[in-house]
Formats: C-alpha cells, structure tokens, sequence
C-alpha cells in the first residue's frame, strides 16, 4: 500500500465513486415509484421496525456481497504488488496497462461471482418468505436466522477457496477456469491461516471505518445547531439546505472510506497470495532468483563488476 497507493486506493475510489452514483440512482427510483407505499407504511410503527429490520438485513448482506469487488482490485494490483517487494513503486496506469487483455476475464469473474452470491442469498432467504406468510412470523424469523447462518457459512468459504483467482488471472495470465482450480488447489493447504487472516483484516478495516465515521456523526447534529443559531436562520428551508450539505459531505466521506476498506482488503489479499506461494512453491527462491538475474544484467550494463556489498543486499532486494 505504501509504494502504490494510487493502485491501491485509486481504483477502489473510483469505483466506488461509480457504485455510489449507480446506488443513488436506483435508490432515486425506487423511491419515487414506491413513495405512497412507503408514506401509508410509515403510518404504522410495526410495519415501519418490519422495515427497518428488512433494510438493516439487506444492507448487511449487501456489505458482504460487495466483498466479491475484492476480486477486481486485486487483480489490478497483484502486479504492483510483486514489485513492492523490491521496494518499487507502480502508478495505476501501469497496472491497468499490465492487465490488458485480462481486465474482461477479470470483470467477468467478479460480476459471475456477485450473481451467483445474490442468488444463493434469494435461495437461503426464499424459506423465510414462505413461513412468513403460510405459517406465522416466529417460524419465518427462525428460517431468516438458520438460512442466513447457512448462507454466511458458505459465503466464507467460497470467499476463501476463490479468494487468488484475481491475482491469478491478471499475475500468471490463467483463463478463468484455470485460475480457480489453482485458486481451489492453493487454498486446500492452510485454509483456517487464510480465513483468520483475510477475517481479521475485514474486522480491522471496519473498526477504522467506525473510528473514522463516528466522530463525524456525533459532531454534525453540534454544527447544524452552532449553524442554525448563529446565523439566526432557523426556517426549515435553511435547515433543509444545511441538511442537505451534510448529507453531500457524508457521502463523499463515505465514498472515501470505502475505498480505504476495499484497497486495504485488496492489497491484504495480495499479499496472502504470494504468501501462499513461498510457503507451498517457495516463490521466495524465485524471487531471489531474480534479483540476482536483474544485478547481473544491471552491473553488465554498466560495465562494473558485482561487488561483494551489492551481493549482500540482494537477499533484501528480494524480500
């Protein structure tokens, strides 16, 4: 992350630029198709907690879905993430260029992967609908419990069992297919080290994520109240517009932040990725490797004979 941050939280910022824009849309939209449904729903205070509940659900399963994105970012960066370990800084636009003729396979993987998450989700999920509505609501809450603990099980799992199929589409140049048998291959040895690395770092993304946030939402309803007072405008127009600042800046903030959590999240699976290499391949010795091809034809180069100091330093080159 440090010698390629524009890789790293660049791309991550501009889609999610791109997401919030299409989010914001189809959230416009549904509302105003819906909004004499929603105005009679809010009229009542079990319908409206129903609601509450149910978007609350979605969300939280929209946050896990979109971890499928991860598929994309760290494909872009697993290149750039090769030459960090020789301290070497990589701008976005050479890694977009080194994944020409890959970004498609990429794409297309992440978007198969996130539809075939969201239509395990409707098949978990649908049992809860059904109990709702022919049997009572304690039995369709039971089954939203039980299908989303089924869901998030496996959810997991196959987070981790594909979690280097980027990595391995755009680094080794693998067709799809060939990409996720090694992926699977990779992940059989050391599949509890994955899952408690790649967890620990979704839980430590989120904490910052809330450290970030939370000063920000208490401190708002403090500055409209030291806004509204001072100015002496307290109509509802000009609460309207101050609202409707803040409610900008949340989502810029909000923009920003995620993509902090989506490049920290890529670039950690980068790096558990070559990881996996030394530890199974011994990626490490190639590495080494290549330092020493790159001194040889470095020193020629110029010349120069190899001397003993730059002998020394290419096992820190390496690693």
């Amino acid at each position: 992350m440090r010698t390629s941050p524009a890789v790293n939280f660049g791309l991550p910022v501009i889609v999610s630029t791109l997401l919030a824009l299409l989010a914001g849309a189809i959230g416009a939209a549904f509302l105003w198709l819906t909004f004499d449904y929603l105005n009679a729903l809010s009229e009542s205070d079990y319908a409206t907690n129903g609601a509450f509940v149910i978007v609350q659900t979605v969300a939280a399963m929209a946050s896990f879905v979109f971890l499928t994105i991860i598929q994309f970012f760290a494909g872009i960066a697993a290149t750039s993430g090769r030459d960090a370990f020789d301290g070497k800084k990589v701008p976005l636009s050479l890694a977009w260029k080194r994944a020409r003729g890959r970004r498609r396979a990429l794409a297309g993987f992440t978007v198969a992967m996130l539809g075939g998450f969201i239509g395990s989700a409707c098949v978990f999920f649908a049992p809860s609908i059904v109990l709702s509505l022919m049997v009572n609501e304690i039995a369709g809450v039971l089954a939203i419990l039980v299908g989303g603990a089924l869901w998030g099980v496996l959810s997991a799992f196959f987070l981790v069992k594909f979690a280097f199929v980027g990595p391995l589409i755009t680094y080794e140049r693998l067709s799809v297919k060939d990409a996720v048998k090694r992926s699977w291959k990779l992940t059989n040895q050391g599949f509890w080290r994955i899952l408690g690395e790649l967890a620990l770092g979704y839980l430590l993304s989120s904490q910052v994520v809330q450290i970030i946030v939370t000063p920000f939402i208490m401190l708002v309803p403090i500055i409209m109240g030291i806004l509204i007072i001072a100015t002496g405008f307290g109509t509802a127009a000009f609460e309207s517009v101050v609202l409707a600042m803040f409610s900008l800046f949340f989502i810029a903030l909000s923009i920003a932040v995620a993509g902090l959590m989506y490049g920290y999240w890529s670039a950690l699976v980068v790096v558990v990725f070559f990881d996996q290499k030394m530890r199974l391949e011994g990626f490490d010795l190639v590495m080494l490797r290549e330092a020493e091809d790159e001194i040889r034809a470095r020193t020629r180069n110029e010349g120069e004979s190899v001397t003993k100091n730059q002998w020394l330093a290419i096992p820190q080159e390496a690693t």
